[in-house]
């Protein structure tokens, strides 16, 4: 849902993506917990390709952790190599 993902679909194409079901639940409580443990357990925050782009779209989590806060992403140097 974010802006850049939906840029991203609009420009390589809705078949270069796909969604996944990683789990059922029955209440929307559980849904949210799961959904918010799961961004934690990824690191969507911090994880960072080769070149510092963010691995993630994600730029926060339940709009209280945001990526500007936790994320260090920049080009790599030599020096980081």
């Amino acid at each position: 849902s974010s802006p850049e993902l939906k840029e991203d679909v609009k420009q390589f194409g809705k078949l270069n993506f796909k969604r996944e079901i990683l789990s059922l639940h029955k209440t929307l409580g559980k849904v949210n917990y799961e959904e918010t443990k799961q961004l934690f357990l990824h690191d969507v925050l911090m994880e960072a390709l080769d070149d510092g782009t963010p691995m993630y779209y994600n730029s926060n989590i339940l709009g209280r952790y945001m990526r500007k806060d936790y994320g260090q992403f920049h080009e790599k140097s030599k020096d980081d190599l």
